[in-house]
């Protein structure tokens, strides 16, 4: 558009030649086709602001977006009462810098609208949102080359300013898709800005050479008076002239090479729609060369067709069509392109089409990227199958049907039986491959529109939509069946496993969500009780109450565990890995249940218990009594680290009782630290914060324990003395083998050590991932390749292990 005004605009050198110099005369017309542009350009950005708004009106606040929006329409405002002034103006060709800075500045306050609130909305979206913004910003700022490729300046600050605050947030959140987005759009923007330098070179090229063409003009008419007089001056007219339009073909061409060398495929046409010239990246993308499309009609050169329907899509008669999104398929078959088509008239100044100029813009590898993203934040990496956010927006969407619709579905809530001991006998990979082949298993019992989930671990889902309770129990009993015929093997073992299925109907009565899984949680915890590898049906009178049964059992056998002496107190020592002073070694304090048969329970199967029913404090004092009385004996400078839960931290009494007790042991203090974990920090902030200020006064330090798990907790760390972060072992176990885990693991102990704090990897089980640990910084390592666990006697006998960079 600004190519064509340029060529055509003749009514801008209207103005006194003889006292005006060149430059000035052409900074004058490219100001004015920069104030030309304005009303294209606010329409559209008034027209994007309102598309973004729309599609964020349910994720990002109300308030935030109406100021946002409000903001936008003052900013273009300003740029459309600047160019009411300058028309009222008319100013001359000496005043162009001037008013070529005033739009500088107004262009620069509406790409600050823009550039200033996108990164917050993408702090407070996920990866879809992301994605959108991404396109919306690199659309509006390729747009803008269209609109300010006059003046380069205002298209360097406008440029940046929109695109390049978006960018540093999507690269600073941490996620393996935001980065690659951020690089996707920072090498967008050097591409525009070279194809808008290339642009406003040609721009001017043209207004020069009209400016050429005028001054020649003059001098034809000129020669033409004089030739009355002699047969010369005729020749030399005529001399001129040919210089003139061997200028003009020489610039033509140099324009063909400009559009040749653009990464996008551009078309151009005459009056009756047939193809006049196309560049490499159109022959590569259509399969036509310029020698065969020459001469074709647009329409036979580009075969589109719509995304969705398939149905082919006509292109308007004189363009005109901007942003508009098709599927090309090239000449000679092969897949089709995902494209966005731009259609624009050329006119001439007195206003007929002269043809038309087609760009479009190759989107494919972005759509399968967005494409492949979207998968990956619904489906479980692991088994390929959906993940718990996206199963539990589907149950949600099922609930929604059962009530309103009164739509049948039923949920099947399945737990491996024997998981743990593959998992155990034979390392994490076979346990991992055991959940693959499963999943498999699975998918061949199911219809196609019933949705499986992995929700963790060994816990997987199943919603049988449109399924009565007779036919879900059928293909409950098939799954379990088929996982009961199984046989697994690993290295030369063979290992049988069992399935236990909770299942609970989907009525218009089921409750919550929450209320849902519980039901599904408890039924499957039902059939483990009953002798697992069995199938339960929810029932509304039994399942809650079995579930308090069990839970009271656990909290049962805890408190005459406590009376009789079955607690007992083992230990784990963390190995420095880094030399260096602040390296202390570290052991940290764990509890375990013995049975009345003798039996050792861990910590998982009645901690949960035991924070439900309110006895963790009871807990968290037998073992600080353990730990208080250890402190004598511990080895000079060791930190004896001990955890505590949320619950004992908001019970005012026992906050009460441990401060004393501190108070009590006096410098030996020191030497405690309290772990909390992560979400216990998150959920009780007060509580722990009050806690850790006051017994930090008293010289004891802090850990934050399983950091990383949800990542939740990043702008509570600050705000909490904590020294040490222990990193949570599901990220450092198979970082690896997983790229993300290891980037989570080194960007938590990188924040870590800017805060000054020290991290402490769990779960290191292995020397390879203590030798990747170390290379990545982090402080210590706790885990089987370290030390073992083991009852803290032995623990205090061995003494700290060695560093394992000190090892033979």
């Amino acid at each position: 558009m600004v190519l064509r005004e340029a060529v055509s605009g003749r009514g801008a050198f209207s103005m006194q030649r003889e006292a005006i110099r060149p430059e000035q005369r052409i900074r004058a017309e490219q100001v004015r086709l920069l104030y030309e542009q304005v009303p294209v350009a606010i329409a559209a950005t008034l027209l994007v602001a309102a598309v973004v708004a729309y599609v964020l009106w349910d994720v990002v606040p109300r308030w935030a977006l109406g100021a946002w929006l409000a903001a936008v329409a003052a900013s273009n405002l300003v740029r459309g009462l600047l160019a009411w002034a300058w028309h009222r103006a008319a100013p001359p060709p000496g005043d162009a810098a001037r008013w070529e800075r005033r739009y500088v500045l107004a262009v620069a306050l509406v790409a600050a609208t823009w550039g200033l609130a996108t990164p917050w909305f993408a702090s407070r979206t996920d990866l879809y949102h992301h994605v959108l913004l991404a396109f919306v910003q690199g659309g509006m700022a390729a747009g803008a080359v269209s609109t300010m490729a006059s003046s380069l300046r205002a298209y360097l600050v406008y440029m940046p300013v929109m695109v390049v605050p978006l960018g540093v947030q999507l690269a600073l959140q941490g996620e393996g898709g935001d980065r690659a987005m951020a690089l996707l759009l920072a090498v967008f923007a050097l591409l525009l800005v070279s194809t808008a330098r290339r642009i406003n070179a040609t721009v001017a090229r043209q207004v020069r050479l009209a400016l050429e063409n005028e001054a020649l003009a003059r001098r034809l008419a000129e020669e033409k008076a004089r030739a009355l007089a002699g047969q010369r001056g005729l020749e030399a007219a005529l001399a001129e002239r040919r210089r003139a339009e061997d200028a003009l073909l020489a610039e033509k061409e140099r324009m063909q090479v400009t559009l040749a060398s653009i990464g996008d495929a551009v078309l151009t046409t005459d009056t009756e729609g047939r193809v006049d010239f196309l560049n490499r990246a159109a022959e590569a993308l259509t399969g036509w060369t310029a020698r065969e499309a020459v001469g074709r009609r647009l329409d036979e050169v580009l075969e589109l067709v719509d995304e969705a329907g398939g149905g082919p899509i006509a292109l308007p008669a004189e363009g005109g069509s901007e942003g508009m999104r098709a599927l090309l398929r090239p000449r000679g078959g092969g897949p089709a392109h995902s494209v966005e088509l731009t259609l624009s008239p050329i006119r001439h100044h007195d206003g007929r089409v002269l043809g038309s100029v087609a760009v479009l813009h190759d989107v494919t590898a972005l759509r399968d990227m967005a494409r492949r993203m979207a998968h990956q934040a619904a489906h479980d990496p692991l088994t390929g199958l959906l993940n718990r956010r996206e199963f539990e927006r589907l149950l949600e969407h099922a609930l929604v049907e059962a009530r309103e619709r009164g739509a049948a579905h039923v949920l099947l809530y399945m737990d491996l039986d024997q998981f743990k001991v593959v998992n155990d006998s034979c390392g994490h990979l076979a346990g991992d491959e055991l959940l693959r082949q499963v999943a498999s298993l699975f998918q061949g019992c199911l219809r196609a529109g019933d949705a499986l989930a992995r929700l963790g671990g060994d816990e997987f889902a199943v919603l049988l939509a449109g399924c009565g309770e007779a036919d879900a129990q059928r293909v409950a009993e098939k799954l379990r069946r088929a996982v009961a015929d199984f046989r697994f093997s690993w290295e030369g073992r063979s290992f049988g496993v069992g399935l236990s299925i909770g299942l609970v109907p989907v009525t218009a009565t089921s409750g919550s969500l929450t209320d849902l899984l519980a039901a599904a949680d408890a039924a499957c915890y039902a059939a483990k009780a009953a002798g697992r590898n069995r199938v339960h049906v929810h029932r509304d009178s039994d399942g809650v109450a079995a579930r308090r049964r069990g839970e009271l059992r656990w909290v049962e056998e805890l408190e005459r565990a406590a009376g009789e002496g079955r607690l007992l107190l083992h230990g784990q020592w963390a190995a420095p890995l880094l030399d260096g002073a602040g390296m202390p070694p570290y052991l940290e304090l764990l509890v375990r249940l013995v049975t009345g048969d003798g039996r050792i329970v861990e910590p998982g199967a009645f901690l949960p218990a035991a924070q439900r029913y309110r006895v963790m404090p009871a807990v968290d004092r037998w073992v600080l009594d353990q730990a208080l009385g250890l402190l004598p004996e511990l080895p000079e400078g060791t930190v004896l680290g001990l955890n505590v839960s949320a619950v004992s931290l908001a019970d005012e009494a026992y906050g009460r009782e441990t401060l004393a007790r501190l108070r009590e042991a006096g410098p030996l203090a020191g030497s405690l630290c309290f772990e909390v974990s992560e979400n216990d920090a998150v959920s009780a902030f007060a509580a722990v914060r009050r806690f850790t200020e006051e017994a930090g006064a008293l010289g004891c330090r802090f850990a934050l324990d399983d950091f990383g798990a949800g990542l939740s907790s990043f702008a509570y760390v600050r705000n909490l003395p904590v020294r040490y972060l222990k990193i949570h072992g599901e990220l450092v176990r198979d970082l690896l083998e997983d790229r993300v885990d290891e980037a989570l693991v080194e960007a938590v102990n990188l924040m870590a050590h800017v805060l000054e704090r020290l991290t402490i990897a769990e779960w290191a089980e292995t020397a390879e991932v203590v030798a990747r640990l170390r290379e990545l910084g982090v402080d210590y390592a706790q885990g089987h390749a370290v030390a073992a666990s083991e009852p803290v006697r032995l623990c205090l006998q061995a003494g700290p292990p060695p560093a394992p960079a000190q090892r033979a």
